[in-house]
Formats: structure tokens, C-alpha cells, sequence
């Protein structure tokens, strides 16, 4: 894994340097844009500033982009919507006041600072102090392209969420409910990935965990408010929601199941319409939920790990609305698995391991034709590593476990 991890950083970062320097400002050498999806965040930025009555018009979006690219629209590959809370067009307003490439930096930086300290905070926490174990977990993590590449280098928010599971993990590890509820309500910034999981924490984690939750809560949906009134609010909430598989979100364009990375992009392939494939992903979801709840307080010290990472698992793979760049989320659970295999029995061990590899080398398969569509084998990962996940999960009861808290 350090091997690959290595490899897969020597090859992100000479693809980024090859292509450097920009043209216009916008345009890397290779003529694919700088940063990526990054100008849908910029784009928000501006119309927050000078036009935020139209945040969530698409077609109003669109101009916009165009006459800030100029000659460089061309190299845009589809459509790229701003479909996240307000708040977050109101944070990037902050960073649209600087040229586009300065406030590509600059975002760069803070994803960084970010995502590196909640990463070694975990790994202080877990007593990771040996050096060539740091450093070998740095690589693994820099090569982790879902991260490397489609989060920082796509100037994604992923890198958001990813240091909400650290720090939530730390908060419950520390015995501070409340603030991991509180830290939950950032969830926000993208709620159908955390969904899953806020659900089994609220039933598992006790009381402070929900007060934490909805003072977040209750203070961002204010926030909310004053920044674009209940108009906005409105007008984000009827354009998220018909933003998954298979739904237009204006004439000929929508969101493909080709680009989703979770199960549910497998069940829209697959199922007849949209509403079985509803149908479908509330059956599982209801079942890997009562499953985690159920079996929650089996789990021992050593185990306590490894049901939060499936916690996690679950919650992602199980979102409606999961694209590569969302994978970043599950390094710390694939991470804290992976720290886990030395405790359970080799069989386990040698099928939790193969899904573990599966992730980190998942991104050379995307957009795969299988079986006449196109798919991303992260998808069937999920599958594949939640169901034994919950499988092992089962198979604790009664052995002897008991609760951590």
C-alpha cells in the first residue's frame, strides 16, 4: 500500500506541474480548467455579491460563467451547477473578491492546513507517534486520489467532510457528545452524505449528541436566512431536491448515474424507474441502520473503531447524492479498518482487506461500461464492503462484547 500510495503521488503531483503555468488566467496547458469544479464555487461567490436573488437560477448561473471565462468557457466539460447551502456562496463571496487563480490558492491552502491537522490529530489520538508509521500514513493518504486529486486539486468541499468524520470520531472518543453533535451540524455544507450516520448517532450517542446537533442546526438554518431569506432557502431546497439520478434539472441536462459513486446510482441503473430504485434504497437503508443501532453496544474497546467506521461506510454509500469526490469522506473509516484487521479472525481480515484495496485503486476503473452502462466500481465497492461489514456486525452479538460508554 505505501508502494501505491507513493507511486500515486509522484503521479498527481507531476500531472498538476506539467500544466502549469495558466492561460488566461483560467486555463492549465493541458486545457482542462484550474481547479477543476472549483469555478462553480467562484461563480456563487460573484452572483452572491451582486446578484444573490438569482443564486439558484441555472440559466442565470450559466451567463455568468461564460462572461467570466470569456474565451476560456471553452474549456468547460458539461455543465457545473451550484447546487450547495447558501452559506457557502456567502463563504466563497469572501474569497471572489481576488483574482480566480489567488482564491484557487488560497482555498487550496486552507483545504490543506485543514485536512492535514484533523488527519494527524486522529493519528496522535490513536498513538501513532513511530516516524516511519507517520510517514508512511501521509503517503497512503496523499495518494488517495479521491482526495489528492478529485477533492484538492478539483477544489471540492470534500475535504470539509472528511475533517468532520476525524473530528466527530475524537469528540465521541473524548466523551464530548455535544460537540460532536455540534461539529455534525456542519453537515450542512452537503446533508445527504451524513444523513446515515446522523440518524444512528442521534440513537446511539444519547441526548447531548442531539442538543449539539440542533443548536448547529437551528443556528445555520438562521444564518440561512438572513443571508437570502426564506426566498432563497426555498429556492435552494426545490432545486437540491431534484438534483439525483435521472431527474432534469433544466432542458437536456441531469445529473447521469454514470457519475455517481454510491449504491444508489446502482440501484437508478438497474431498477425500472426512479421510484423502485427509492423503493430499493429505503429498504437497505432502513436495514443497515436497524442493524448498526441494534448491535451498537456489542461492541468493545477494540471494536468500537470499526463500528464507527461502518457507520460511516454506510452512510456515504448510502447517500442519494455520492460523487467521486465525496469518497474522500471514508479515508478515516477505510483507514481506522484497516487498524482494526489485526483483531479479528484472518477470513474477516482477508475480505475486509480486498475491499480496502478495492477504494484506494477504485478510481482506475471509473466510468466502466458494465453490462451496457457506465458505472463506478465504487459502487459496487460499497456493496461489497458494507455488506460484510454488517455481516461481522452481526456476528459479534453475543460474544462476549460490551458497550465502550
Amino acid at each position: 500500500m505505501l508502494g501505491l500510495g507513493g507511486t500515486f503521488c509522484y503521479l498527481i503531483i507531476s500531472i498538476f506541474l506539467r500544466n502549469l503555468p495558466l492561460e488566461n488566467g483560467y486555463v492549465m496547458k493541458n486545457g482542462m480548467l484550474l481547479g477543476g469544479d472549483f469555478i462553480t464555487f467562484y461563480v456563487a461567490g460573484k452572483m452572491y455579491s451582486t446578484d444573490p436573488g438569482h443564486l439558484y437560477d441555472l440559466l442565470r448561473q450559466k451567463e455568468v460563467r461564460t462572461l467570466l471565462l470569456g474565451a476560456s468557457s471553452t474549456a468547460l466539460k458539461g455543465e457545473l451547477p451550484f447546487v450547495y447551502p447558501p452559506l457557502i456562496a456567502v463563504l466563497f463571496s469572501l474569497l471572489a473578491q481576488f483574482s480566480f487563480s489567488d482564491s484557487y490558492i488560497c482555498w487550496t491552502v486552507l483545504a490543506l492546513s485543514v485536512s492535514f491537522f484533523s488527519f494527524f490529530a486522529v493519528l496522535a489520538h490513536l498513538g501513532r507517534h513511530n516516524f516511519l508509521f507517520l510517514v508512511s500514513a501521509v503517503v497512503v493518504f496523499c495518494g488517495y486520489f479521491p482526495f489528492s486529486m478529485n477533492t484538492i486539486l478539483g477544489g471540492q468541499l470534500s475535504w470539509i467532510g472528511f475533517s468532520l468524520v476525524c473530528w466527530i470520531f475524537l469528540m465521541l472518543e473524548w466523551n464530548r457528545p455535544y460537540m460532536a453533535g455540534l461539529l455534525m451540524s456542519l453537515s450542512y455544507y452537503k446533508p445527504p452524505l451524513f444523513l446515515f450516520a446522523l440518524i444512528v448517532f442521534v440513537c446511539t450517542q444519547g441526548r447531548d449528541f442531539f442538543i449539539g446537533f440542533c443548536t448547529g442546526a437551528i443556528t445555520l438554518i438562521t444564518l440561512t436566512i438572513l443571508a437570502v431569506d426564506t426566498h432563497g432557502l426555498v429556492a435552494y431546497l426545490r432545486l437540491v431536491s431534484r438534483y439525483t439520478y435521472g431527474q432534469q434539472l433544466f432542458e437536456d441536462v441531469e445529473l447521469p448515474p454514470g457519475e455517481g459513486a454510491g449504491i444508489f446510482a446502482l440501484l437508478t441503473t438497474f431498477s425500472p424507474d426512479v421510484k423502485t430504485a427509492l423503493i430499493l434504497f429505503g429498504v437497505l437503508f432502513l436495514i443497515a441502520a436497524f442493524i448498526l443501532i441494534r448491535y451498537s453496544r456489542e461492541f468493545s474497546v477494540n471494536h468500537w473503531y470499526l463500528w464507527y467506521a461502518t457507520v460511516w461506510v454506510a452512510s456515504i454509500g448510502l447517500s442519494l447524492q455520492c460523487i467521486r469526490y465525496d469518497l474522500a469522506l471514508i479515508f478515516i473509516p477505510l483507514f481506522l479498518i484497516f487498524l482494526s484487521l489485526e483483531r479479528i479472525q484472518a477470513l474477516w481480515s482477508l475480505l475486509l482487506g480486498s475491499g480496502l484495496l478495492g477504494f484506494y485503486l477504485e478510481w482506475l476503473m471509473r466510468g466502466k461500461e458494465y453490462m451496457g452502462v457506465v458505472l463506478n466500481l465504487s459502487s459496487f465497492l460499497f456493496v461489497y464492503l458494507l455488506m460484510v461489514l454488517l455481516l461481522l456486525t452481526v456476528r459479534m452479538k453475543g460474544r462476549g462484547f460490551h458497550a465502550k460508554r
